[in-house]
């Protein structure tokens, strides 16, 4: 009798140890309930609505177009037929969706296209969780699709905040622009050493100081520091300032340093196309609410739109990057050598904010003897400061009408 209870006891333990593995693995289990198909005369969207954040893969296949998205863990409880006839109803993008399992874990919708595509996947939340895939008519978006998505959001801007604005640009100077200048390093961050012991750190910020100097008798021009003695300040908190001053340029100032001590010359750099991509990504990824609360613009209803205001404000502050960098390149060139002839691509943390037109300068080569001597000297250290102002100047004359505060 007692073999006997012990056998249903250990059953019982049994049968409960594996409702509760089955009911833990179940409960990782996600699941789409619902699909809804946007058609418009340049995308299609597809929002996939589920009860929670899903796990999801995607690439693409040629011969013929499609765009595969790998589910990890999901259940879709939908009528593909259905969905399918909607398609050929209406879109201009997609010919089918077909759906399936691929294997273990792995739920796979395959969207057979049209032609080649481009695409966004993107998170947009609600009341519940929605996945959308936007796709494209054609490789590039219409202009006429953009302004009229642009006028949308325009449209939703609260009309009190337009008046406060409109009462502060009537306020000030119609033409000012307004820089930040970044002295490198600082306190705990030397930077580069030269071979007489000379700090990156110290002879940065007094550049930085004559330029401040230059562009302050100016009437036009507004200019803030990120540092303006020897203290250590995060790149973080550089952009923050940067942001807090409705900066209009930013501009890093440092010098450079290689093994090689006979390398010299100065360089203006901007960030590059593929760190611009990475930056945009993970604004995208992270929802974040760019827009609304650094631009100060309300967000729109559609997350699409959102990010097509975003690309066009990144592009632009890339654009005018490049445009202002090659005004004190061409200026640094009548008074030094120059390492690179053309501005240089990189992707510097101080050049990552998407709004704002940023360049870093390399002054010079602070491991190259000669050049660590005309860092020291106070002549050669104004002569670098009016060439930078100089192209500061040239370039707002050029601009000024983008710049009605």
């Amino acid at each position: 009798m007692i073999k006997i209870k012990n056998i249903f006891y250990l059953k019982i333990v049994f049968i409960y140890f594996f409702l509760i593995i089955n009911y833990s693995c179940s409960s990782n289990i996600k699941n789409i309930n619902d699909i809804f198909i946007e058609n418009e005369k340049y995308t299609s969207k597809i929002n996939f609505i589920s009860n929670e954040k899903i796990n999801y893969n995607y690439f693409i296949l040629y011969d013929p177009y499609r765009l595969i998205v790998d589910f990890k863990k999901t259940n879709i409880n939908l009528d593909i037929k259905n969905v399918n006839k909607k398609i050929k109803l209406n879109s201009n993008t997609i010919k089918l969706i077909r759906l399936g399992y691929f294997k273990k874990n792995i739920t796979r919708l395959v969207i057979e296209l049209k032609n080649y595509s481009f695409f966004d996947i993107f998170y947009l939340k609600k009341n519940l969780f929605s996945l959308s895939i936007v796709i494209y008519k054609d490789k590039y978006i219409s202009n006429d699709y953009i302004k009229k998505n642009i006028s949308k959001l325009i449209n939703n801007i609260n009309e009190k905040n337009k008046k406060k604005e409109n009462k502060k640009k009537l306020s000030k100077n119609k033409s000012i622009i307004t820089i930040m200048l970044d002295p490198g390093h600082g306190g705990e961050d030397p930077g580069a050493i030269g071979q007489k012991n000379t700090y990156e750190k110290n002879v940065v910020l007094q550049i930085a100081k004559r330029i401040y100097n230059l562009i302050q008798k100016k009437p036009y021009m507004r200019v803030y520091m990120t540092r303006n003695k020897d203290v250590f300040v995060s790149l973080k908190d550089r952009i923050i300032k940067a942001r807090r001053k409705k900066i209009d340029i930013f501009i890093s100032i440092h010098t450079d340093s290689a093994k090689k001590k006979f390398v010299k010359g100065a360089s203006v750099f901007s960030i590059s196309r593929k760190e611009a991509n990475i930056v945009a990504e993970k604004y995208y990824s992270n929802n974040y609410h760019f827009i609304e609360n650094i631009i100060g613009i309300k967000k729109s209803n559609d997350e699409y739109i959102d990010h097509t205001i975003f690309d066009l404000i990144q592009n632009f502050s890339i654009n005018e990057s490049v445009k202002f960098g090659k005004q004190i390149l061409n200026s640094l060139e009548k008074i030094t050598d120059l390492h690179k002839k053309n501005i240089g691509q990189a992707g510097f943390a101080v050049l990552k904010a998407p709004e704002i037109p940023s360049i870093l300068i390399e002054i010079a080569f602070i491991s190259n003897l000669q050049e660590e001597k005309n860092l020291n000297n106070s002549i050669y250290q104004q002569k670098v400061a009016k060439a930078i102002f100089e192209g500061i100047e040239k370039y707002y004359l050029l601009n000024k009408k983008k710049y009605n505060h």
